[in-house]
């Protein structure tokens, strides 16, 4: 959904901006206070090492393909559809 164009004043508009301007840099502020080089890099050495299955990612995109051919345009997808399985 979308709001309709004049719905917003000028200041609700502008206390949106102004809210959303300060809670970002507050937010960009903590990032930088508790991330730094160090932090990242343990995090990258300490994480399971999962790789991705080849197998299980084009099965999955099989299956999302043909989901979604049998719930909006089902031409243009299911074409989609054996093109990749093929």
């Amino acid at each position: 959904m979308r709001i309709p164009n004049g719905f917003l004043d000028v200041i609700t508009v502008i206390a949106t901006y102004v809210i959303f301007l300060s809670y970002g840099g507050y937010a960009l502020r903590k990032v930088k206070e508790t991330f730094n080089a160090e932090s990242v890099d343990s995090l990258n050495s300490k994480a399971n090492y999962i790789f991705l299955i080849p197998a299980i990612a084009v099965l999955s995109a099989l299956i999302l393909t043909g989901v979604a051919s049998f719930s909006y345009d089902f031409r243009l997808l299911t074409l989609i559809f054996f093109i990749s399985v093929g």
